[in-house]
Parts: C-alpha cells; sequence; structure tokens
C-alpha cells in the first residue's frame, strides 16, 4: 500500500506543520505517514481526524 498524504496536501495547498498542529501530533508523525511504510501502521481513529483535517476522504490517502 502506498501513501498518497503528500500528494493530497499538495493538491489543497496545505503544510504538514498545520495539519500536526491541527490534529495534534507531531511532525516526526506526519513525516512517517508520508511514507509507504509509515501509512501502514496508523490507527483508524487518526486516519479519521488526518482526514477531516485535509478535508478528504481516509481512502484518499492510499494507493493500492
Amino acid at each position: 500500500m502506498k501513501s498518497r498524504l503528500n500528494v493530497v496536501m499538495a493538491e489543497k495547498g496545505l503544510r504538514k506543520v498545520d495539519v500536526a498542529k491541527a490534529i495534534g501530533v507531531h511532525m516526526q508523525s506526519m513525516w512517517r505517514w508520508s511514507t509507504d511504510e509509515g501509512i501502514e501502521g496508523i490507527s483508524l481513529r487518526t486516519l479519521s481526524k488526518l482526514a477531516e483535517a485535509i478535508g478528504c476522504d481516509a481512502k484518499d490517502l492510499f494507493e493500492e
């Protein structure tokens, strides 16, 4: 599974630091989730918060 976090955020003109603040996580977490291995370890609750903060569906953050 591949992370589309960077792509989706770029399309919406968002910065990782701003989204991290919005959902209350460290920048390291945002960086990790932007990698293919890191996105696989995200919890469903956090994934939901992340998608909401970005303004997309959770499924948009993944590519098979």
